[in-house]
């Protein structure tokens, strides 16, 4: 049943759960070292267009709609998708090797190294099929947005809840559900795709057509198993959040704004960590089904090249990753901030009191803030409260 094949995946990934996460670790470093002087850039380019040394939600907002913004964030996008494929790919190849950390660490690199052209080229071709089914629903909900939701602040719209914010909002739900739907439908076709260009002979530019043929009249059993390994990591997702929150509220913020931090930065990390077990150990979960699809035939296949030097190769990604943070702190540094610092108190001193009273305004003035922020909406007969 594929209720059992995907709970015995997972069983399966969580006895090595160590080795995959450090195969996970080692590339997701690379992958954000190399992508952070790019987000730095966006932020430099971002603060340069607002003229401010500080970016508001609505500068934000307008940056990312605006062509450049919108060509920026889907290349980001793009790059983390990329780094995903790579990132499977090597749990994959992980997940078939044998021995300890070492041994596997060495085996899953020598196995994508020795793919890497004909992984990036699926990974471009991958991430082009994604964006282009995903690029029209994504179209109409930001229309909807765009049509129905400006006329005033988003503030407004979250605190009261008109009924034209819950209409547009179930609108856009089912306009992304649908999306989500088509997408997972074209994901079983595509179940196969990385194994074969990872293990097999198959080019890169056939091997979603390849992997729909040989899951054809599998689509159903594929989807179930894909849904199954969904609800598995969404649950497991929502228990590592919950308890991270938990711990996150027993901050004790009347004992001092430093120790209600460290716990709070504990709790985050804590979080940080658990996530990349879980997304280490999916992914390996993931790859043990697909290993149970792919015929056997297609399992015995020629030993990837054996790299010269790991050590060396080691090497060259720590230093790809150490240039790639340094590039990125280098960048923001020279995002320079007003010399000038002021003090606003968001809503008034809303820790204390309820937000926008006249009770959090009186205690943002005491707490010798040098502004008071507060929401200032329009009503129905003209006035403003």
């Amino acid at each position: 049943m594929a209720n059992g094949t995907v709970l015995s995946a997972y069983g399966y990934a969580l006895k090595r759960g160590y080795l995959f996460s450090a195969v996970y670790l080692s590339v997701q470093i690379l992958a954000f070292a190399l992508i952070v002087p790019f987000v730095a850039g966006l932020i430099k380019l971002a603060v340069s267009l607002s003229d401010q040394s500080a970016l508001t939600d609505q500068d934000i907002a307008g940056f990312l709609l605006s062509p450049v913004g919108l060509i920026a964030g889907i290349l980001v996008i793009a790059t983390l998708l990329v780094a995903e494929v790579l990132g499977f790919a090597l749990i994959a190849s992980a997940q078939r090797a044998g021995g300890g950390l070492r041994q596997v660490l060495r085996a899953s690199y020598e196995r994508v190294v020795g793919r890497l052209t004909r992984l990036l080229v699926f990974a471009v071709l991958f991430v082009l099929r994604v964006l282009l089914i995903a690029a029209p629903f994504v179209a109409i909900a930001g229309y909807l947005y765009l049509t129905r939701l400006t006329d005033y602040d988003i503030n407004y719209y979250l605190s009261t809840r008109p009924p034209e914010f819950l209409r547009t909002g179930a609108l856009i739900a089912a306009v992304l559900a649908i999306g989500a739907v088509l997408l997972v439908v074209r994901l079983s076709s595509w179940f196969l795709s990385v194994h074969l260009v990872l293990f097999t002979d198959t080019p890169a530019s056939h091997a979603f057509a390849e992997s729909a043929a040989r899951t054809e009249g599998m689509k159903l059993d594929i989807v179930r198993k894909i849904a199954i390994w969904l609800v598995v990591r969404a649950l497991a997702a929502a228990v590592i959040g919950g308890v991270t929150g938990f711990v996150a509220n027993l901050a004790p913020i009347d004992c001092g704004l430093r120790l209600a931090l460290t716990i709070v930065l504990v709790a985050v990390m804590i979080w940080a960590m658990a996530n990349l077990v879980l997304n280490a150990v999916s992914l390996a979960a993931l790859a043990r089904v697909i290993d149970r699809i792919l015929p056997s035939t297609d399992r015995e296949i020629e030993d990837p090249p054996h790299l010269a030097h790991p050590a060396l190769g080691a090497l060259v990604l720590s230093g790809l990753s150490a240039a790639g943070l340094i590039g990125g702190a280098l960048v923001l540094d020279t995002v320079s901030p007003k010399d000038e610092v002021e003090i606003i108190a968001h809503r008034g001193g809303a820790l204390h009191y309820p937000e926008n009273t006249a009770a959090a305004i009186e205690h943002g003035i005491e707490a010798g803030a040098d502004w008071i922020e507060i929401d200032v909406q329009e009503t129905a007969d003209g006035n403003s409260q």
